[in-house]
């Protein structure tokens, strides 16, 4: 009984450290971001490869504030708590050809918890569609903040080449440990598109 209660705790700790780290994420270069942004932005979210990654990722989005909407898949509705629902846009296939919203929106670049051996384009035809700026984001979570990447104009997709759209990601993750930013570093997907 008493190796029962033992464990309890230590499971009540380990909770209770992952709650607090969850809720104390630094935003601040979002916050800094938000001051001078002129223009809607697509948040382009670098390094989904477990569950465990969404509550920073949704806890950053409501720290953000009200003008924000975080993609998630429909199938996955259930796991979210009801008064997440505002803050979320559930998609099915193909929703990137048809999202439109004048509110900043934040979306998991792969897409998939598994490793891919590119990253999807959509979030590249919601900029487009909503004439959004892209940034890329990753959380460090080596020290629990999130960063981002220089923006890139939405006036600019149309001219540049798929590498320079994907170069403020590789920037943003140079000189860094994939463990600094996935959880799962070996499902994390190669950095280029199919």
């Amino acid at each position: 009984m008493k190796n029962i209660s033992i464990i309890l705790c230590l499971v009540v700790i380990y909770i209770s450290r992952y709650i607090h780290r969850i809720y104390s994420i630094n935003i601040s270069e979002l916050i800094n971001y938000k001051k001078t942004m002129n223009n809607q932005t697509v948040f382009a979210i670098y390094g989904h490869t477990s569950f465990f990654d969404v509550p920073h990722i949704l806890t950053a989005t409501a720290k953000y504030g009200t003008n924000f909407i975080a993609l998630a898949k429909k199938k996955y509705k259930w796991i979210y708590p009801k008064f997440m629902h505002s803050k979320l846009y559930f998609i099915e296939k193909q929703t990137t050809q048809k999202l439109k919203t004048t509110k900043n929106i934040g979306i998991l670049l792969e897409g998939t918890r598994t490793k891919l051996p590119f990253i999807k384009s959509g979030y590249k035809y919601i900029a487009l569609n909503n004439k959004a700026n892209i940034v890329y984001v990753i959380i460090n979570y080596k020290k629990n903040k999130v960063e981002i990447s220089e923006p890139i104009r939405w006036e600019q997709l149309d001219k540049i080449t798929d590498k320079d759209l994907l170069l403020p990601l590789s920037n943003l993750l140079k000189n860094k440990s994939s463990k600094e930013y996935s959880i799962y570093p070996a499902y994390c997907s190669d950095i280029k598109f199919k």
